[in-house]
């Protein structure tokens, strides 16, 4: 069996707000997974939205955002749960595009 040393430096390091970018308010239709939802806001690595029913942190979700620079009119990406939090009737949900 092979048994590694433990490491003398930090095992954590500390990790930028993801969430410091500027957002823009986003009232047009989105969908995650082919469910309408109401979009919240957008930046350019993610968008919140409200849900009602919940998903799980960490998993990765398609996203459809109605978009008039998209050459159909829609703009489909997949994205990473990143956060979850509300009650259970009115859940704000941030995701993460993913590639």
């Amino acid at each position: 069996m092979f048994v590694q040393h433990a490491s003398k430096g930090p095992i954590l390091r500390e990790c930028p707000d993801r969430r410091r970018g500027e957002r823009f308010v986003h009232v047009e239709p989105v969908q995650i997974d082919g469910r309408p939802v109401i979009g919240c806001d957008i930046s350019g690595r993610g968008i919140a939205v409200l849900m009602r029913r919940p998903v799980t942190v960490g998993s990765v979700v398609r996203v459809t955002i109605s978009s008039d620079t998209a050459p159909n009119g829609v703009f489909t990406t997949n994205a990473r749960v990143a956060r979850v939090v509300g009650r259970v009737d009115r859940l704000v949900v941030g995701l993460e595009f993913v590639q």
